[in-house]
């Protein structure tokens, strides 16, 4: 932004020369120094030029920023996918050893409740063969 020169005495001094009075000059001169002021404030074509391009750079990020993230999404999907994969993997594998434990147990209390049986049984036939033995003995007599 250029910024001419600007002199308010001077300026003052044309419009005293030009028939204004001393308050209506220095009134203007204050007019014309607001405007000025205000006009600084303002962008110019190099400004708007300079502005395009960073924006222009800012989309360029912005595109190279999505890109990445969207790379760093797809990885993350990519790891929680292995996890669980890796995780049902696991669990199968545990419910598998689970089940296969519970049936060797049960296939315990099968053999321990058969050898109860079995004592069981062994204790009342001779219990009976002994009762039947001495009832036979009984009646020779």
């Amino acid at each position: 932004m250029t910024s001419m020169m600007f002199s308010s005495a001077e300026y003052i001094r044309e419009l005293r020369t030009s028939g204004f009075s001393q308050e209506q000059s220095e009134t203007i001169t204050k007019g014309v120094e607001n405007i000025r002021e205000d006009m600084n404030q303002l962008a110019t074509k190099e400004d708007l030029r300079e502005l395009k391009d960073d924006v222009k750079e800012l989309k360029k990020e912005t595109q190279s920023l999505r890109k990445e993230l969207h790379e760093s999404i797809n990885g993350v999907r990519t790891e929680l996918h292995e996890s669980i994969s890796g995780l049902r993997t696991e669990f199968k594998n545990e419910f598998k050893n689970f089940k296969d434990e519970i049936f060797a147990r049960m296939d315990e209390y099968n053999e321990n409740i058969l050898h109860r049986w079995i004592a069981k049984s062994s204790v009342l036939i001779m219990t009976a063969t002994a009762v039947i033995i001495g009832t036979i003995a009984f009646m020779h007599r």
